[in-house]
């Protein structure tokens, strides 16, 4: 064992040394030194400690301590740093050092600043034009003929001649392309032949670059005959860019919101998210994140449960099982929810003010897949007023959806449905009716 203090006075002057700190007597073997000076254990321990970042031993003056680790102030001041808003002390590599003001922890950071999307500059939200873009760079995108994402003009609708209908299309065609350098001159083209119809908007979802195409609402008969829709699909093709073979890519059509009833609406929700299947092929792509399909009717049981309004307008047909759609939804409240997306990432967004969006379809440069798409649309949206919810909301409702198609003589959706895999049924091909069902809703 080592020997103590107390033994001190059995050691000899050839093996022991004093401590520089304390002055006891302590043996040869026990001595800790450090800058050129002996001491004992107890005063070494006292007096020094191992910093956690560079390994060496360093006096207790100069100890500092972070992230719950002691560390010298060499290694302190070259890794960390205070917050200059809040004071609090900062990992360097987890700080925001914004110009000459400073380091700021991410809280007060955020709180103040935000980097452009497009310029990657760090600036105050006061330079803020929106959506994560800069002033500079919305005015630069203004001028280039692209403007920022949040671009809303006053819309102008357009339809043919005689055309009575109510049901307008707004149609966001996502387009990209490798070389950025690609970009002015297809958006010079693009506004030389038609700068009233629609516009261009950039969006960062897109990748590596590209923009949306953003048309004005416009009819069916309009689009099928008017919207320069070949025109715009063979100068992006020709330039390079594409659509369906990027999966950033997005085709996006938005319907009059006005052109439906409520229960109307419920109707289009429970049949897009009933039938994901079939639309997913039609829409070509299984889009988890940016269109999901939900469960529609086990979310309206869950919150249904107890409701005697529900119970009350409950369908009362002899084959009603306890998962049918109530007939009259529209005394059940609880269908509401239907309608209350948390998010716009959904097959059918319905959080829009004055359109609903269906967000299901891949993009395309392919002319005729943009007309069978608008006709599907159609077709669906004039679908849910024509039939009554229960032929909608049942398990044979697509293949009343099919019947209606066959009915409504389109030009380009029923050969693109059976491109697709989607089989052709004929009218009259459905289950017989319930004796006494009406067609109409």
């Amino acid at each position: 064992m080592a020997d103590t203090k107390e033994e001190k006075c059995e050691l000899t002057p050839e093996n022991t040394q004093e401590c520089e700190n304390c002055g006891y007597t302590i043996n040869a073997k026990d001595v800790f030194t450090r800058d050129n000076a002996d001491y004992c254990a107890a005063c070494y321990d006292e007096g020094f400690f191992v910093c956690r970042i560079c390994g060496s031993s360093a006096s207790t003056n100069d100890q500092c301590e972070a992230d719950n680790h002691l560390m010298c102030r060499s290694c302190y001041e070259d890794n960390y740093t205070d917050c200059c808003d809040c004071g609090d002390t900062i990992n360097i590599i987890n700080g925001y050092t914004v110009g000459d003001d400073g380091t700021y922890c991410e809280s007060c950071f955020y709180d103040q600043f935000f980097v452009c999307e497009v310029c990657d500059t760090t600036l105050p939200y006061a330079a803020l034009a929106t959506d994560g873009i800069c002033r500079d760079c919305a005015e630069d995108a203004e001028d280039d003929g692209i403007h920022d994402y949040g671009y809303k003009p006053e819309p102008v609708f357009y339809r043919r001649k005689n055309d009575k209908t109510r049901l307008f299309f707004g149609v966001e065609l996502e387009t990209a392309c490798e070389d950025s350098d690609k970009i002015p001159g297809a958006v010079k083209e693009l506004m030389a032949f038609d700068s009233d119809r629609y516009y261009l908007k950039d969006d960062s979802s897109i990748s590596p670059h590209g923009f949306e195409l953003v048309t004005h609402p416009a009819t069916l008969a309009y689009h099928l005959r008017e919207m320069p829709w070949k025109k715009i699909t063979t100068l992006l093709s020709a330039r390079g860019f594409v659509s369906h073979n990027n999966k950033s890519c997005g085709l996006h059509v938005h319907a009059s919101k006005d052109f439906f009833t409520q229960v109307d609406l419920i109707k289009l929700a429970l049949f897009v998210h009933g039938n994901p299947g079939p639309l997913e092929k039609l829409a070509r792509r299984n889009a988890a994140h940016y269109a999901a399909f939900a469960d529609k009717i086990k979310l309206v049981k869950e919150n249904a449960q107890d409701d005697a309004d529900l119970a009350r307008s409950a369908c009362k047909c002899p084959s009603c099982s306890a998962s049918h759609i109530p007939a009259n939804v529209q005394k059940a409240k609880k269908f509401q929810i239907l309608l209350n997306n948390p998010d716009r990432y959904e097959a059918i967004n319905f959080l829009p003010e004055y359109t609903v969006e269906f967000r299901l379809f891949r993009g395309t440069l392919k002319t005729g897949t943009i007309y069978a798409t608008l006709e599907l649309v159609d077709a669906i949206c004039q679908f849910v007023k024509v039939y009554n919810t229960r032929q909608v909301c049942s398990t044979d409702g697509w293949n009343y959806f099919l019947e209606f198609v066959g009915k409504a003589k389109y030009q380009h959706l029923p050969a693109y449905m059976v491109a697709r895999g989607i089989k052709e049924v004929a009218q009259g091909e459905t289950k017989k009716q319930t004796k006494g069902e009406k067609t109409h809703a």
